[in-house]
């Protein structure tokens, strides 16, 4: 079984670099020490994978699989195994294909740009699974995955487990073991096919507020920028 994390976010975000303080050669090495195997940087509305950093990746035993978070109608998509970003639906279903895996991230909770019931239903076909978020602490906090869980049992689709990392802390309490070989066409396979084992412990407090501080200095920031245009 290979562990995974298939979201995670780097100064290289074009979107959130400014606030994130690690690269993604750093970011790899952390996977590393973990025991991680396969890795994808969904950085926001841009896909960061080239040549040097998927060779430093193997080095360090990971198989680096590109992949993005995409905007599409005010709601984020991820794509892995995809050199391209869709701006929509239409542009969405021209790239999806046997090579690649298109997942709906931390459905259901608020001012995450997340999906409605409605709206996942309408797009059903295009989704090949649901993310199980990280973000919760424990069992009476979590109704929002447990929420999506009951969506995707009627749906019969496959349930991954990420860490949505921003910060390094978020990194190891959710994510998905996979049965599969170690490369990225095996990978792709054994998503589809629900070769999947989910891993999930509830959050530390202290990973917490981390996190909801470092979203709080974002939000500031934005407004800050808003400010400084309108003047």
């Amino acid at each position: 079984m290979l562990k995974a994390d298939f979201h995670a976010h780097t100064k290289e975000d074009k979107d959130e670099g400014n606030n994130i303080c690690y690269s993604a050669k750093e970011l790899i090495e952390h996977y590393a020490k973990l025991g991680y195997d396969v890795v994808v940087i969904t950085n926001h509305d841009n896909v960061f994978y080239n040549k040097k950093i998927a060779d430093f990746a193997k080095k360090k035993g990971i198989l680096l699989i590109p992949g993005v978070e995409a905007t599409i109608e005010k709601r984020h998509v991820l794509v892995l195994n995809t050199r391209k970003v869709p701006k929509s639906f239409k542009e969405l279903e021209k790239i999806k294909g046997k090579s690649n895996v298109v997942i709906v991230p931390h459905a259901f909770y608020p001012r995450y740009k997340c999906f409605s019931v409605k709206k996942i239903l309408k797009h059903k076909d295009l989704f090949d699974g649901f993310e199980y978020s990280h973000f919760y602490c424990g069992k009476y906090s979590n109704i929002l995955n447990n929420k999506m869980i009951g969506l995707v049992k009627k749906l019969k689709k496959p349930v991954i487990g990420t860490s949505d990392a921003h910060i390094l802390d978020q990194i190891g309490h959710t994510y998905t073991l996979i049965d599969s070989e170690k490369d990225t066409e095996s990978v792709i396979s054994a998503i589809k096919k629900n070769k999947l084992k989910l891993i999930s412990r509830p959050i530390p407090y202290s990973v917490l507020l981390k996190v909801l501080a470092r979203m709080l200095y974002v939000k500031f920031l934005k407004l800050k920028q808003k400010v400084y245009k309108s003047k």
